[in-house]
């Protein structure tokens, strides 16, 4: 992979500080690297407008892409386009005849079941990559699971906790937390736990929407989400992490590929993890979330460590460079 002086457009949500580490990851190997934060719903006021005033909404977004054409300098080698939730068929033709020579990467870490906009983008990019094994069958995209950063894995650290589960409030998520909570309690296990949401979705959710799944006491939850670093400290000293998928989401969890990074055990009910080459019924356990039986002997047992190239290969600079390589063979 040869990324020296190429420059590189990046458009991604910036989620849980992800942007900066790819940021890093490319400028590392060489790179000039434009970010572009798609998500423009960074206060609750484009938030408000996003569901309920969709026009004034959609100004927005065309004044935030108006921005960014004008600082982008004359010559672009890629545009990396992850999830682009905000993108319009408009501006990808404008970054299109003004950077011809560019190769267009598209990166889904959300299946098609929950985000049908991506059959539409990856028309419109020349290289296509997803997360979820199912799409890239069905659609004849690239599978590369997700990343971590091995920079956030401290690894000599003594594990402090049995098992950790630091989440957003939504789905089935709370009623796997009360689960686990609750099973830790009767077996006496050292459970660190940190339910998190916003409060103008709880608020909407639980008393205007009238969802059960939110129907949740309001000091069980956290306003505040974690900063990565502090994501990254408590894996570090975790013995095992819980994880939720969605019921139609078959690709890895991020959570699922930072247990790798940080030599932790993992709780799943994704069963196409059995799949990877990395899978080791050791360290995994795949839970039904309608009976969390977790076998006594799974967390009593020592995690085994994975083969090295295994563990650059689900790094961030493993990620990089499956993509780029990709893009630049084929």
């Amino acid at each position: 992979m040869n990324l020296n002086k190429k420059n590189i457009l990046l458009i991604m949500p910036f989620y849980f500080e992800y942007e900066k580490q790819i940021e890093k990851c490319l400028s590392r190997n060489g790179a000039n690297v434009w970010s572009f934060n798609e998500n423009i719903n960074k206060n609750y006021i484009n938030r408000f407008f996003s569901i309920y005033c969709k026009k004034v909404y959609k100004k927005a977004v065309n004044i935030s892409y108006d921005k960014l054409l004008k600082n982008l300098p004359q010559h672009m080698d890629y545009v990396f386009i992850i999830k682009g939730s905000t993108i319009t068929y408009n501006y990808v033709q404008k970054l299109k005849k003004i950077y011809c020579q560019a190769k267009f990467i598209m990166y889904q870490w959300d299946s098609v079941a929950n985000y049908q906009k991506a059959l539409e983008l990856s028309k419109w990019c020349d290289y296509n990559f997803s997360f979820d094994p199912d799409d890239s069958i069905k659609y004849g995209w690239k599978y590369r699971a997700l990343f971590f950063d091995p920079e956030l894995c401290i690894l000599d650290k003594e594990k402090r906790y049995d098992l950790t589960f630091i989440c957003s409030l939504h789905s089935e998520r709370a009623k796997l937390y009360r689960a686990i909570k609750n099973f830790s309690k009767e077996r006496e296990y050292k459970f660190y736990g940190y339910l998190f949401t916003d409060k103008m979705s709880y608020f909407r959710q639980k008393y205007l929407n009238h969802n059960p799944k939110f129907d949740v006491q309001i000091n069980n939850l956290k306003f505040s989400p974690l900063s990565q670093r502090d994501i990254s400290s408590i894996y570090d000293v975790s013995k095992c992490l819980v994880d939720y998928k969605f019921d139609n989401q078959m690709g890895l969890t991020m959570r699922s590929i930072e247990s790798l990074g940080h030599s932790c055990k993992l709780l799943t009910n994704n069963h196409n993890i059995k799949k990877e080459d990395f899978y080791n019924p050791n360290n995994i356990y795949v839970y039904d979330m309608e009976s969390i039986d977790i076998p006594e002997d799974f967390l009593l047992t020592e995690y085994e460590s994975v083969d090295q190239h295994i563990y650059h290969k689900y790094s961030i600079q493993g990620w990089v460079e499956e993509i780029f390589n990709f893009v630049e063979q084929n």
